[in-house]
């Protein structure tokens, strides 16, 4: 029998503010968290994502499940529909546009934003 260590949330483990986000989750829900760039490299990782998406970049929230792989604005709607002790944040969600259609382009607009975070890489 094999045991599923999912749902993981996969964050960016050179950016401060994923970094902060993910202590944030794991505190308010318990749910696992792992850096994307080793994650990637453990036999969990291999098995889920294809070579191609193994070299992806790690510039979103993705949120590995047995169902299906969230990214983004998909993975914190999942999560706020999913973990009670992170529903409180839907107010958050919905203050910056997370439930509407206009999502991903808020999305792309704060991964741009991203690029000229100072501590970030490049």
């Amino acid at each position: 029998m094999q045991i599923s260590l999912r749902p993981v949330l996969l964050y960016d483990a050179d950016c401060p503010l994923c970094l902060r986000l993910a202590a944030f989750v794991t505190r308010r829900s318990g749910l696992k968290t792992a850096a994307w760039q080793e994650f990637c490299q453990t036999p969990e990782g291999v098995a889920a994502f294809s070579e191609d998406q193994r070299r992806a970049p790690a510039d979103r929230l993705r949120l590995l499940t047995d169902e299906a792989l969230f990214e983004g604005e998909d993975a914190w709607a999942y999560l706020i529909a999913n973990w009670r002790d992170l529903k409180a944040l839907d107010w958050l969600a919905a203050q910056m546009g997370l439930r509407q259609p206009l999502a991903r382009g808020a999305a792309k607009a704060g991964y741009t934003l991203r690029r000229l975070c100072t501590r970030c890489p490049k």
